[in-house]
């Protein structure tokens, strides 16, 4: 899921027709920012998908990823193999290649098509097989490592905000303690380091029970802990500093995690789309402007963009696709008289099947891809596979969000069609605007390079 998160979080634009890595059509926030005179930076704790390889921080005064030393050389080898196949028609086209048999596989697909104790027990052999491998080879993350790690990017943070924070400036900081392989708190006692390594590896693996869920969501419950004390260190930093009543502050996350809850889903599977996947805590702290209070409107990560720009008096750039908050965060009870737009747009998810952490093609050219529209009380999950050239299948299903039960798709029929509608016409708007995006950035690269030609000509 992060994927197809931080488009939308750092660029307010939908991610299925530009792909997972952040078109150079788009500015994110820290470039938009930056041409209003902010100073720039992003540290990135243990995330490479997160980097300027991918299309983020590209133009950050200061940006760092903290990488533990296994991970650090899996991004120089994936950097590498990509550069080799860079403007290859057949990486772009087919990246399936590295997997041995993939040809019978996918001839034998239609076997267990819709047969969901088959498609269980293959996904848990493989996964079986996934998790011994890692033991034997020790080639995951420990966390003596991961804990290492974490001090590391801690270490980066604090001296970054003693010694490099210079006002006007955005910071983005990203953590990974409560992702798989969770990390809790040092004085945590409830899990043994030897268990703590187990329990990560059966989760990275996907060999899984419910038993083990529930030991996973513990742990997963241990590792916000972690975070926790680590919000409390920034706003300690900054406080210190006398810079936190000068800054606007926002927490929140790209996905949540799913423990079997609902069926074989764990961790966050972007075929489930469930909402303890979607929904994700987001927090705005700005003294003058926001007073202390709970909005009840839906909202979208996608609003992050345009509420900062709004917040700071700029005006919202054309290539944001989300919504300002400011007026809802701003009212005395969470509404405002001008939050209209708010109240009435549905709200989508996008995602797809990759193949592979380097596939970086748009959604459309999957054969798997899931999408979800709600409005109002109620939710439609659209999950679509492509069986063959001119021929996709689609499984749908309706749900009352707010109480989170599932409805009938025959006794609401008027309701599915009246969604289905608000979610093609989402898919048509957005693909128009990211091939006028596209045109728009390429004749500014055209005019850019006529200028630098013009320029060094002798006169």
């Amino acid at each position: 899921m992060t994927f197809f998160s931080f488009p939308g979080i750092v660029a307010s634009v939908y991610p299925y027709h530009f792909g997972i890595r952040l078109d150079r059509s788009v500015k994110g926030i820290d470039e938009i920012l930056a041409s209003h005179g902010f100073n720039t930076a992003t540290i990135i704790e243990k995330n490479a998908f997160l980097t300027p390889f991918f299309g983020y921080a590209r133009r950050a005064q200061y940006h760092v990823c903290v990488l533990s030393p296994s991970q650090a050389m899996k991004h120089k080898q994936a950097q590498s193999a990509r550069r080799k196949t860079r403007g290859t028609p057949k990486a772009k086209a087919d990246t399936w290649h590295q997997y041995p048999l993939r040809g019978l596989v996918q001839r034998l697909r239609p076997l267990w098509r819709d047969k969901k104790r088959t498609i269980a027990i293959g996904r848990l052999l493989l996964a079986a097989l996934q998790f011994y491998k890692l033991r034997l080879t020790r080639k995951t993350v420990s966390i003596k490592e991961h804990r290492e790690t974490h001090r590391r990017f801690r270490d980066t943070l604090s001296e970054f905000i003693d010694s490099r924070f210079e006002s006007p400036q955005f910071l983005w900081i990203h953590t990974m303690v409560n992702h798989a392989p969770y990390l809790p708190p040092d004085c945590s006692t409830e899990f043994s380091q030897r268990e703590l390594d187990y329990l990560n590896s059966r989760a990275i693996s996907g060999f899984l029970t419910r038993g083990v869920c529930g030991r996973l969501q513990r742990l997963y419950v241990e590792s916000m802990k972690t975070s926790d004390s680590l919000i409390g260190d920034i706003l300690h930093a900054l406080d210190t500093r006398g810079l936190l009543e000068t800054s606007i502050l926002i927490v929140t996350a790209d996905h949540g995690e799913e423990f079997m809850e609902d069926g074989y889903y764990f961790s966050h599977d972007a075929e489930s789309s469930s909402d303890r996947l979607l929904r994700v805590p987001l927090m705005f702290r700005c003294p003058g402007l926001i007073q202390p209070k709970t909005v009840s409107t839906p909202v979208a990560t996608i609003d992050i963009a345009p509420t900062v720009c709004d917040l700071l008096g700029m005006q919202i750039p054309d290539t944001c696709r989300g919504l300002s908050l400011k007026a809802i965060l701003s009212g005395t009870d969470g509404q405002a008289t001008d939050a209209g737009p708010l109240l009435d747009r549905p709200i989508f998810s996008e995602a797809w099947q990759t193949r592979g952490p380097g596939d970086t093609r748009p959604g459309y050219e999957s054969h798997k891809r899931v999408f979800s529209v709600r409005e109002g009380a109620f939710k439609l999950i659209v999950r679509e596979e492509q069986v063959s050239k001119n021929a996709v299948s689609q499984k749908l299903k309706l749900v009352d969000w707010m109480r989170d039960q599932p409805l009938d798709l025959t006794a609401n029929r008027e309701l599915v069609e009246h969604l289905k509608a608000l979610l093609n016409n989402h898919i048509r708007t957005e693909g128009a605007f990211a091939a006028q995006a596209r045109r728009k950035a390429e004749q500014s690269r055209v005019r850019e390079k006529l200028s630098k030609v013009t320029s060094a000509q002798p006169r």
